[in-house]
Formats: C-alpha cells, sequence, structure tokens
C-alpha cells in the first residue's frame, strides 16, 4: 500500500506527490495568463486569490469556477492534510475546466482581434 499523498501503484499518478500538483499549479495558470498579456504577471508579494480575481475579469472566467480553483489550492497549499486520490481528481476537473475556459476565451479574443489564422 502506497503511503497517502501518492497516486497508486501502476496509475498514471504513481511518481505524482498529488499536494505538491496542486499547490504548484497555479505556476501554469499565470504562465498560460501572461502568454497572451505579459503585463499581468503575479508579483511575487500577490496571492493566488488576489492574482486571480484582478484578473478573471479580464478574461471571462466563470466567478465560481475560479473560486473553487481557488478554494482547493489553499486547502492543498496550506492544509495540513495529504490528498487522497479522490482530492486529485476532484481538483484536475477544476483546473482543467479552468484552464480550457481561458483557452477558448484567448482563441476568440485573437480572432475578434484578427490574428486568427484561416481555418
Amino acid at each position: 500500500m502506497r503511503p497517502l499523498g501518492w497516486g497508486p501503484k501502476g496509475s498514471a499518478t504513481e511518481r505524482i506527490h498529488l499536494k505538491t500538483f496542486v499547490a504548484m499549479s497555479y505556476q501554469l495558470v499565470v504562465k498560460t495568463i501572461t502568454e497572451v498579456d505579459q503585463t499581468k504577471d503575479r508579483l511575487p508579494s500577490q496571492s493566488v486569490r488576489k492574482y486571480l480575481h484582478a484578473h478573471m475579469n479580464s478574461f471571462n472566467l466563470d466567478a465560481a469556477l475560479v473560486e473553487d480553483y481557488i478554494n482547493m489550492y489553499e486547502l492543498a497549499r496550506f492544509g495540513p492534510d495529504q490528498l487522497t486520490e479522490s482530492d486529485y481528481d476532484e481538483f484536475t476537473t477544476v483546473f482543467y475546466k479552468l484552464l480550457e475556459r481561458y483557452v477558448w476565451h484567448c482563441f476568440l479574443y485573437l480572432c475578434a482581434d484578427a490574428h486568427c489564422p484561416s481555418l
């Protein structure tokens, strides 16, 4: 039996420390946002919560989805407990929805701004 906090042996998450993955996920969110607008970089003193709240309207992100992401991120980052695989699955569902909606917003933004290639 694997220790709590790691994916099950033989699974795709076997080598992933679940809590660390969630706690580091904000880096991908910031990188994704700054790929489109470099002026929206996160300040070192800025919490992930404040950063996302400051930019969610700019990117037309669903407030409830952002709040779900932030709450799960903060629980993993600052909470004392390890994550279960179920916690990880719930988090990744929210995380990927957040990224997917952001990417679609950017695609539509770029198309509206005439930078969209002909399809």
